[in-house]
């Protein structure tokens, strides 16, 4: 199967979400023993409490391509359904032979396994890409596989964080629907300074709100947090904006300027998701 170059261009940039996929699609994985980000993937797991979701691409060289593909788009859909995925785990990619080399005893192609927190695998899936398709399926099947069919793991972890929370952040939980708006927007702000640390617990009350409004707010917190994510990662990545990447062969760092490389230019969004590369 071959990739045009646009969602080449747009899978290679990658995303701070799903570690190793710019290194599955450019076939660095078949050339690296261990790849540097496994370990930091690793410790992001076993920081913030969050199981690890791993896609283990098949062993041929067509498959990645729509995996990659079908997973940057949901990264890129918007939907809350697809951000609560994204920010309950640590998603990650491995090619064959990095895989192997990072989880030997666990490493067939093709698969879908949970890590918890420790690094440990505790459940194994086959990799169907109809699963990745929208994101309403891809949040029922992914949060039943990461959390259990009644999400159990998810309220073990959101009770630990529970017990650490500052008298502010305890406070802040308890006046999200406040009627006084300011006192709600403090409280928005309180959990979204530390987000990172909050998330397991912003998951499981989105999920167990007593009201359609809470449900909203802490919907919009995770949501607000995604995107933020996004905005503070550096190097190359997928924009949401119209900045062209500087010191590309075919496009300008300037807003007002379309691209230089004979392509139509394109309007909207679809302008921020077109990154040309020097080679």
């Amino acid at each position: 199967m071959s990739l045009a170059r646009r969602d080449f261009i747009r899978i290679a940039a990658g995303s701070p979400f799903i570690f190793g996929l710019g290194d599955l699609l450019g076939q660095e994985a078949r050339r690296r023993a261990g790849p540097n980000w496994w370990e930091k993937a690793l410790q992001r797991m076993k920081d913030g409490e969050r199981p690890g979701l791993v896609f283990l691409a098949p062993a041929t060289d067509e498959w990645p391509v729509p995996m990659a593909k079908a997973l940057l788009d949901l990264l890129e859909s918007g939907d809350s359904r697809a951000h609560e995925i994204f920010c309950s785990a640590i998603v990650t990619c491995l090619g064959p032979e990095v895989a192997s080399a990072c989880l030997p005893e666990s490493a067939t192609p093709g698969k879908v396994l949970v890590l918890e927190s420790t690094g440990r695998v505790q459940s194994t899936v086959d990799l169907k890409l109809e699963n990745l398709k929208e994101p309403a399926v891809f949040f029922e099947t992914f949060d039943k596989l990461l959390h259990g069919a009644d999400r159990a793991r998810l309220s073990t972890r959101a009770e630990a964080v529970r017990g650490k929370l500052t008298d502010e952040e305890k406070k802040a939980f308890e006046t999200l629907e406040a009627d006084d708006l300011p006192v709600r927007e403090k409280a928005s702000a309180v959990l979204l300074k530390n987000a990172e640390a909050l998330m397991p617990l912003l998951v499981f009350e989105r999920g167990t709100s007593a009201t359609p409004d809470r449900a909203a707010r802490l919907r919009s917190l995770i949501d607000t947090y995604f995107n933020r994510c996004e905005e503070k990662t550096p190097g190359p990545r997928l924009p949401f904006g119209t900045r062209i990447a500087p010191g590309m062969d075919c496009g300008v760092d300037r807003d007002d300027v379309a691209v230089q490389c004979g392509m139509a230019r394109l309007e909207g969004k679809g302008q921020r998701l077109l990154i040309l590369l020097k080679e």
